[in-house]
């Protein structure tokens, strides 16, 4: 997520794109499904160009990232 905001941040919808599409990658593999398909989102926006949408889906993403998170730990222990 640092690496999507950075990108974000320096107007690089190119590299948040590529960034986004990596970690969805990874949120599909560990079942992650919410935080996938904001990704998928995320990575869509900055191949089209749409920063709006990419912020949007960051903040989303962010969320539902760190709720997968908290339901991760609560099954581990």
């Amino acid at each position: 997520l640092p690496a999507i905001r950075a990108a974000l941040d320096a107007g690089d919808l190119k590299s948040a794109s590529e960034v986004a599409h990596s970690l969805k990658s990874a949120l599909g593999n560990l079942g992650a499904m919410v935080a996938h398909g904001v990704a998928l989102s995320l990575e869509r926006a900055g191949r089209e160009g749409n920063a709006a949408q990419a912020e949007s889906d960051y903040t989303a993403l962010s969320a539902a990232t760190a709720e997968y998170i908290v339901e991760f730990n609560q099954v581990m222990r």
